[in-house]
């Protein structure tokens, strides 16, 4: 996590705020104390977004995965997502024709 909130020091330092009633800082110390689930929103970029900033990402060809005329043609009815899915899991051109 970027930062984190010592919840100690923020209560010590909520009890010491002049100028609050006993019921505002009841409701402070109550949403210090309670915790939070669900996701959280950090403000900084991520480590890929500034990767991308100076780098552009470069597709290139790998022979071994290329996959023949025939075999094209004959995937077309398949689903690509699901034959996708099979080769980057390493699996050959014909396996995922036996399995799907």
């Amino acid at each position: 996590m970027a930062t984190k909130i010592d919840r100690d020091a923020l209560r010590q330092h909520i009890k010491q705020l002049e100028g609050l009633t006993d019921d505002e800082r009841a409701a402070l110390l109550e949403l210090v104390n309670t915790k939070k689930y669900g996701l959280v929103w950090e403000n900084h970029p991520e480590d890929v977004e500034e990767r991308l900033r100076t780098h552009l990402p470069v597709l290139e060809e790998v022979k071994e995965r290329y996959i023949p005329v025939f075999l094209r043609n004959a995937i077309r009815g398949i689903d690509y997502n699901t034959v996708e899915a099979a080769r980057n899991l390493g699996a050959s051109p014909f396996q995922v024709l036996f399995r799907v």
